[in-house]
């Protein structure tokens, strides 16, 4: 049944039943109201407010209310002035609030209704009575511990909790005697059984102790690490003193002493030991401990330890160092060329400076490996920086020290690890920098690789000149165009192709084999790879510039040999031409069948990518229709107009070919090139695609083994075209007996190995007649 009573309600503050608590009142009609229900002894309604900083009793909502209030009763009001009093309230019975009124005098009342709930801990009444006293214990036990904390609470609240054997009461004169969370509070208002209310006071009781124990011990740890620095801070500035009485004047400490004397010890121009001397002496007067000494500190340990004039001797020997990358790499003549040349004129004048080395190449053909080669050639220390993606210019020139956590840049930092002032340093990955609106790495590479602004280089960190023309800067890069103008041009730029087959089958058997079993720890009989096998590996199982795929595929049959020889207990295990497909699976690659039967409208054409050269297929197909050139396979607008320049030039010469004038009226031309999600584009496919057509026209097969390219004009001249090196390597590779190319590129061939160019029968071609009749079976 619904009851109708005045409605006090407060922020933070909750009341038990059997409880008393003082509250703050305000306003004249409010006094007025508890003054009437004190005289007439009639019980009010107090509710907790959810959210502090709420309004008090001015617009009071229900939404802003909890539901579980308590009916209490007014022991006793002290009024502080007309509209103010402190009143002393007593809870009585647990109520639900149903409804808030608003009365005529603006004061408001709660309709509320007796409060009913079930507890959670069902147990047999016997059992009950032991849980019970057991809890009871319990949470005296831990009011105790948390007692002992907070000094303010009274030896009487301590003597009554002791006399309370009421597991509800206990409960009740704890939670209004500490501090605990107004969601905990009305939570223990809430819960109705006696057991879980036990618990949940337990459990906050147990939670605070661990808590406030943490913080105890944390600030006792604080307070012994801030009484030590004083301390020492204390001592040492005493030590100064009686140094200064005893010496006639201020001495620095040990510490400083030695920075001074390492900074006096290093070789480097007297400006730049001036100012090393002033940070010593900077440090000298900063407080122990402080902010500013830890970064004095630290600036003075990376300027001692820097490589200012220790150098290693470069060694000059230019048959040795032949040997040494003989060893090192198969192949790679013409950057093996660069060096010993490098090497020869600096053994003539010593003087001379280094060239900085800008190695180009897809993945995989030893950029970086070639570099330790070097390095160790010229007897330098190897230190290597990666680039990529890098962004940042103070990753290049450091940070100011000033700078929380700053520290030098990457050169700087490359020197301090090898050690030497006159390392080989690896600029990894050099056109894979980034650049945004803030900030452009690459200008801080200008003066770096610049030998006639590097012998003064400055850090932002270091604040001093630093010599860098000692150093030998070798690059990487995989794409020229990547690469800034101003910073290409201070560089050497070495290409390193595709490895051909023949190198390929040597790098395999020479260094990655042998490399795999030392790794394993096997005798080098233990695991035999025939020549057949890695010529398999090579032909169909990788197709690449390098032999990254290649060596991790070696890797994993060493690995699976390994595993077998330890299954079946044998002492060694050789891979044949037979077994190869059980242990590396199906072939990935093979002679496309274009190339084991001559075929109508298919051509081979030669292009070149990112990681080197490829063959491609042109298809060309006529079909009844009304003149239409149809192409497709991702063809770029480059490749499309060299298809129409092809088909312009071939209705020119229709009545020479002897087919019919008409066939661009009445036929439709369909030039596809394989595989059609890959992009293309390009001039070079030009005289390939006119053979296709020409030979689609004439219904006369093309040769499988020639493959096209050259680009091609609307008068039939053939024009040269790039990358014929790695072209021509892509034929080999795909079994190609002949290659016809522009006459004007006859000379790029002198950079073909010998090798390839020993098993290719080359056509130069000035016009494309001439590539007709040598692709064209039957044209005349």
């Amino acid at each position: 049944m619904a009851e109708e009573f005045d409605l006090l309600t407060a922020c933070g503050c909750v009341i038990y039943p059997g409880t008393e608590i003082y509250l703050e009142c305000f306003g004249k009609e409010q006094l007025k109201a508890l003054e009437s229900a004190m005289l007439g002894n009639h019980l009010i309604f107090f509710v907790a407010q959810r959210a502090t900083g709420s309004e008090g009793m001015v617009n009071v909502q229900k939404k802003k209310l909890f539901p579980v209030g308590v009916l209490a009763q007014i022991k006793q009001i002290l009024k502080k002035d007309a509209v103010s009093a402190r009143i002393l309230i007593q809870g009585k019975d647990v109520a639900s609030l149903t409804k808030i009124k608003r009365n005529e005098n603006g004061l408001h009342s709660a309709v509320v209704k007796k409060y009913t709930a079930t507890s959670q801990f069902q147990v047999d009444q016997k059992d009950k009575k032991n849980i019970e006293e057991a809890l009871i214990r319990t949470v005296k036990k831990l009011f105790v511990e948390y007692a002992q904390f907070f000094p303010a609470i009274s030896k009487a609240i301590h003597q009554t909790i002791k006399k309370i054997k009421s597991g509800n009461e206990l409960v009740n004169y704890i939670a209004v005697n500490i501090m605990l969370e107004l969601s905990v509070k009305q939570q223990l208002l809430e819960v109705v059984g006696v057991l879980d209310r036990l618990l949940i006071l337990a459990s906050v009781l147990e939670r605070e102790v661990g808590i406030i124990s943490c913080q105890v011990e944390l600030d006792e740890k604080l307070k012994k690490n801030i009484d030590k620095g004083q301390k020492d801070y204390y001592i040492r500035e005493q030590i100064k003193i009686l140094n200064s009485e005893l010496a006639g004047g201020p001495q620095a400490t040990d510490e400083v002493q030695e920075y001074i004397k390492r900074i006096n010890e290093l070789m480097i121009d007297q400006d730049s030991k001036e100012h090393l001397l002033k940070e010593a002496q900077k440090l000298d007067k900063a407080p122990s401990g402080s902010h500013e000494g830890a970064v004095i500190k630290n600036y003075l340990d990376i300027c001692v330890e820097l490589p200012w004039s220790k150098k290693t001797e470069d060694s000059m020997d230019v048959e040795v160092a032949a040997k040494i990358l003989d060893r090192a790499h198969f192949g790679l003549k013409k950057i093996k060329e660069k060096i010993l040349e490098m090497i020869a004129v600096k053994a003539l004048n010593r003087g001379t400076k280094w060239q900085v080395l800008c190695l180009v190449g897809p993945p995989g053909v030893g950029k970086t490996s070639i570099a330790k080669a070097i390095a160790e050639a010229v007897n330098r220390k190897y230190v290597k920086v990666s680039l990529g993606g890098l962004k940042d210019e103070s990753e290049v020139r450091g940070h100011r020290k000033t700078y929380v956590g700053a520290m030098p840049g990457r050169i700087i930092m490359a020197l301090k690890t090898a050690k030497s002032k006159n390392p080989l340093i690896l600029l990894d990955e050099i056109d894979k920098m980034a650049m945004d609106f803030r900030s452009d790495p690459t200008a801080a590479f200008l003066e770096v690789l610049d030998y006639g602004q590097n012998c003064e280089f400055r850090d932002n960190y270091l604040e001093v000149a630093f010599d860098l023309s000692d150093v030998l800067f070798v690059a990487t890069a995989n794409y020229l165009w990547d690469i800034p103008a101003p910073l290409l041009n201070r560089m050497e730029v070495v290409e390193l192709d595709s490895y051909t087959r023949y190198e390929k089958f040597n790098i395999l058997k020479k260094h990655v084999i042998p490399k795999q079993l030392t790794e394993y720890l096997l005798a080098p009989n233990q695991i035999k790879f025939s020549d057949a096998v890695i010529r398999a590996i090579v032909d169909n199982y990788t197709r690449e510039a390098g032999v990254r795929s290649a060596s991790r595929l070696v890797g994993s049959l060493c690995r699976k040999a390994i595993r077998k020889m330890l299954e079946l207990n044998l002492e060694s295990f050789s891979f044949t031409v037979k077994n190869l497909k059980e242990y590396a699976g199906v072939p990935k690659y093979s002679h496309r069948d274009t190339l084991n039967r001559n075929v109508v409208g298919t051509a081979t054409g030669l292009a070149w990518t990112q990681v080197g050269g490829e063959t491609m297929c042109i298809e060309a197909l006529s079909l009844e229709g009304t003149g239409k050139l149809e192409l497709t396979g991702s063809l770029g607008s480059v490749m499309q107009e060299s298809a129409k320049a092809a088909l312009s030039y071939i209705r020119k010469v229709s009545g020479k070919l002897k087919i019919n004038k008409e066939f661009y009226k009445n036929s439709d031309i369909h030039l596809h090139v394989p595989s059609g999600a890959v992009p293309k584009d390009g001039p070079s496919a030009g005289t390939a695609i006119s053979t296709a057509i020409v030979s689609e026209l004439m219904k006369k097969p093309i040769r499988k083994d020639v493959a096209i390219t050259g680009e091609i004009t609307l008068r039939g001249k053939v024009l040269p075209v790039g990358g014929v090196k790695e072209k021509v390597i892509a034929a080999h590779k795909m079994g190609i007996k002949m290659v016809v190319l522009p006459k004007e590129n006859e000379a790029d061939l002198e950079e073909v190995d010998e090798s390839v160019k020993d098993e290719i029968e080359f056509v130069f071609a000035k016009n494309v007649d001439t590539v007709w009749k040598t692709a064209v079976i039957g044209y005349s």
